[in-house]
């Protein structure tokens, strides 16, 4: 009779730990090994012995998961076996970048080699799995890893030729790597393939968690990367260097979303996406901005950005026949050709609405034969609308019998007539109001002034008829004598005239007009 295990014995025997122990223990043995063998040439024969060493732990963690897949492909410890091995397959004990930043070129030769190990263990795993896969999945895993393995290699090969001026890492460089990035996962495959009813049980389905972790396993490796090269070649971390992973993934998104049903898209989620990408490269860091050859055009993660949002939106306009999408596109282009900054943007955009103010009409008559055009092209509008208009779009107010009409349907219906009509009005008192009140103000200033030359005039005529010397007193009621009224005139603006010496301009209390002042 077979002897009862206990009860640890049992949960151990059951989840089977040590392969994920096995794991961790050479995570950090390799981990330990790079810091105490620093990036240099003397210590890479060692890095190359490390690297060897893994890789024969990477061909037998394969071959234990396929054996086990053949012989018991119930058990979950294949998939574990396999999942370890895709982790690695990624380059997780980062060895690759180390070997290249200690020599340049062995390291290059190294990342190449180990590139056609990558390909040759994903070929293994596909084929003894019987995994299903499309051209353009399996382009996607071995661009990749191609970008994954070369990347530390272009690196170290700019660093040893010393294209920056300060002999380091070219900050361009590294950020043209994200853009590359973002390519690859613009490009994904959208859908993989399912199995069939048939074959759709456990093993089916832990076949399509490997595939997808041949293929996002990558990604994660390459994003970290990435992240470690700003401390790895001693250069800051720039926030614009997020906005073209995330400019990729709306791409992805938009491929993705041509699958789904009409009423299970999200056109918002693309707007999100570019506003968000749009607000991680506001911040632009003067080593980003280089010219275009001899053009007098600047390039910055703020326009790159925005070109590539303003493709993403006009795609998502196409696809989705959205107007919104479109002039966000618009309004994109129109943002990037102001500036290679926001600032820069901002100050052009500034510019022009300068230039543009002196196109707008001036004055009450102006606005309103203004307004009356705009009546006459809103009710040819609403004619051309009432012609595409058919029955079914317009029906009769009064309902069928046994049909209920709710109180929000009408009140809607009632309700947005009356909100458009407010809202063009609100636009139209937004352009008007300020001009009605620069043309008051105007006609008040005017008016002032008219009255300090009236005041002024009569000053002198007074002291002319009696001989008052320049610089005396002036006695009001006398001088009003010769003004029409014989009485002091009324300011516009509610000011006070104060008459002053004789030889001196009057002038007005007015504080709430400008200018009110008379000179002369």
């Amino acid at each position: 009779m077979k002897p009862l295990m206990s009860g640890r014995v049992e949960r151990l025997n059951r989840w089977n730990p040590f392969y994920l122990l096995s794991a961790c223990c050479m995570l950090l043995g390799c981990y330990l090994v790079t810091v105490a063998l620093h990036p240099s040439p003397e210590h890479l024969d060692r890095l190359l012995l490390v690297l060897g060493t893994l890789n024969l732990y990477e061909f037998m963690l394969i071959g234990l998961g396929i054996l086990l897949f053949r012989t018991r492909p119930a058990l979950r410890d294949w998939q574990t076996l396999l999942l370890v091995e895709i982790l690695f397959l990624v380059d997780g004990a980062y060895l690759n970048a180390q070997s290249v930043a200690a020599d340049p070129v062995m390291g290059g030769m190294v990342s190449g080699l180990i590139l056609l190990f990558g390909l040759a263990k994903t070929a293994l795993i596909l084929y003894f799995l019987k995994l299903r896969w499309t051209w353009r999945w399996l382009g996607s895993v071995a661009a990749t890893l191609t970008f994954l393995f070369l990347t530390p290699g272009v690196f170290a090969w700019l660093l040893m030729h010393r294209y920056s001026a300060d002999g380091g890492l070219p900050p361009v460089a590294l950020y043209a790597a994200w853009w590359v990035f973002a390519a690859i996962i613009s490009l994904l495959p959208v859908a993989s393939d399912s199995p069939t009813a048939a074959g759709y049980d456990r093993t089916g389905s832990a076949q399509m968690r490997i595939k997808a972790a041949l293929l996002l396993f990558p990604l994660c490796s390459v994003f970290i990367h990435l992240l470690l090269a700003f401390p790895l070649f001693d250069r800051p971390f720039q926030v614009c260097a997020l906005s073209p992973v995330i400019v990729g993934y709306g791409f992805f998104y938009l491929r993705w979303e041509r699958k789904l049903p009409g009423e299970a898209r999200s056109p918002k989620t693309v707007l999100l996406v570019g506003m968000a990408a749009i607000l991680l490269s506001l911040w632009v860091p003067k080593v980003l901005v280089f010219p275009v050859g001899r053009l007098p055009v600047l390039i910055a993660p703020f326009r790159l950005t925005l070109l590539a949002v303003a493709v993403l939106y006009a795609l998502a306009a196409w696809q989705y026949r959205r107007w919104v999408h479109g002039v966000c596109s618009l309004g994109c282009i129109v943002a990037l050709s102001a500036g290679h900054t926001p600032g820069a943007a901002l100050r052009t955009i500034e510019r022009l609405a300068r230039r543009t103010r002196t196109l707008l009409p001036e004055g009450a008559l102006e606005w309103g034969w203004c307004a009356i055009i705009v009546a006459f092209l809103l009710l040819v509008a609403g004619w051309w609308f009432s012609l595409r208009k058919t029955q079914d779009d317009d029906p009769d107010e009064t309902p069928a019998s046994g049909e209920r009409v709710r109180w929000a349907e009408r009140f809607a219906t009632l309700i947005k007539p009356a909100l458009i009509i407010l809202l063009f009005l609100a636009l139209v008192a937004a352009v008007v109001v300020p001009s009605f009140v620069r043309a008051r103000n105007t006609a008040e200033q005017n008016a002032c002034i008219g009255n300090l030359r009236q005041i002024d005039s009569a000053k002198e005529q007074w002291a002319m008829a009696h001989r008052i010397p320049e610089g005396a007193e002036v006695n009001t009621t006398a001088v009003n004598q010769y003004i029409k009224g014989n009485t002091t005139p009324r300011c516009p603006g509610g000011g006070t005239y104060h008459y002053n010496r004789i030889g001196r301009d009057p002038d007005c209390t007015a504080d709430d007009i400008t200018s009110h002042s008379f000179a002369g």
